[in-house]
């Protein structure tokens, strides 16, 4: 069993979103827990859910992100840093290495 850090998790998002940054050519932005996806870098659900992706496979994991995303039928408006690091950690025990099937 893998165990992981919450700092490790933020390590790797820190990762994925430098390159992100960098990729889309956004102004260089510093990454902090409280760093607010769609309102701070723009992002668009596309974005996150690459974001999201790219996260999945540096952890062989496949987290149930439309957990995180989905709040009592409501898709929430934004996402920090922190909000996906805690869903990571709280997830990623359980999170599957297979693919998800959909339906």
């Amino acid at each position: 069993m893998m165990e992981i850090s919450p700092k490790e998790i933020e390590n790797t998002i820190t990762e994925v979103l430098t390159e992100m940054i960098e990729m889309y050519e956004l102004p260089p932005t510093p990454i902090t827990p409280d760093l607010l996806l769609i309102e701070t870098l723009g992002f668009s659900s596309i974005d996150i859910m690459h974001m999201l992706a790219s996260v999945d496979m540096r952890f062989q994991k496949h987290l149930p992100y439309d957990k995180m995303v989905l709040k009592n039928g409501e898709y929430i408006t934004d996402l920090s840093i922190q909000n996906v690091v805690d869903f990571i950690y709280e997830n990623f025990e359980n999170a599957s290495t297979e693919p998800i099937k959909m339906s």
